[in-house]
Parts: structure tokens; sequence; C-alpha cells
């Protein structure tokens, strides 16, 4: 059994008569997005959409989504996502397997060397403009910091994501 709870933020899934509750922002900081499935427009291939670190195939804005539909098809949990703003929605392909794992092992507890307090700050007031949804930050954060690799800005906001609210992170 998977649903989304009211609002979209959390998963929840039974394994083994146990439910596994998951809330959105740790899975897509905690994990790849395996596959990716845009079904209303054909222009648009999942090799863009996921280089293009996850802004909108119909309006390209960053302003995030809903999640609004769950499923387990085979070793994958299918994620819907439609946009605030013109509706599209792609659907993000995760390994089962995997999303069951996230909070276990977790290699993010420790501060990464390349991450610094102003990259956290900086995304701290980010959020708190409330200009964005924060799932779209990795391109602001690479243009506030230009050295910065997609890889690593994908790291950071990770880190940001996990630790959001954390006194000591």
């Amino acid at each position: 059994m998977i649903k989304i709870t009211e609002g979209g933020n959390t998963i929840e899934i039974m394994v083994s008569g146990v439910v596994k509750r998951i809330d959105v922002s740790d899975l897509y900081s905690s994990l790849e997005v395996k596959d990716a499935r845009i079904p209303e427009l054909d222009n648009y291939t999942k090799e863009d959409y996921l280089e293009n670190s996850f802004i909108c195939p119909g309006c390209y804005t960053t302003e995030g989504g809903d999640v609004t539909n769950v499923e387990e098809v085979e070793d994958s949990l299918e994620v819907t996502i439609t946009c605030h703003i013109c509706k599209t929605s792609v659907v993000d392909i995760f390994k089962l397997k995997d999303v069951l794992n996230i909070g276990r092992n977790s290699n993010m507890k420790k501060k990464p060397e390349k991450i610094t307090n102003d990259h956290l700050n900086f995304l701290d007031k980010l959020r708190e403009s409330t200009t964005i949804n924060m799932f779209g930050a990795v391109p602001y954060l690479m243009i506030e910091y230009p050295e910065l690799t997609k890889d690593e800005a994908k790291s950071i906001h990770s880190y940001w994501m996990l630790t959001f609210g954390n006194e000591n992170r």
C-alpha cells in the first residue's frame, strides 16, 4: 500500500505490515531520480528534464510542484509531480529499494568539506524570500557561486535539505 498524505508532503509505504513515512524533500535530497517520463510533452526528453535540475518542461519555472500520485511499479516507485503554474506533470522514477533505505545509512550526517556556512546561509535566505520552491534551488546556488559544479551544488542542496532546522549543522 502506498499513499500520499494530505498536502503531498509525505509518502506512506506499507512494508511487511509496517508503515514507513518518507518526507518528499528527503526523497529528492537523498536519491537520484533513476528515470523520468513526461507524458504531456513529446518534444521534451527525460535527459533534458534531468539535466536542467527539474525545471518544469511545460513553463520552464523552478517554482516546483505538488506530488499528485505515487505508484509502485515492479521494482520502482513512480512519483508524479504536477507544476504549480502550468499543471504539467512529470513522473520521477526511483528504485524502490533505495526509497525504503532512506535514513538507514545516510552519508550526509557529517558536513562535507566543500560546504560552507555561506552556502547554507544563502539557501536559508533564499527560502525566507519565498520567491522559489526550494526543490528548484540548485540553479540559484550555481549562479550565486559560479565556482561550484552541478554535482557540488546538488550535494550542498541535499545537505541543506537534510539538515534544515538543525542548530548544529
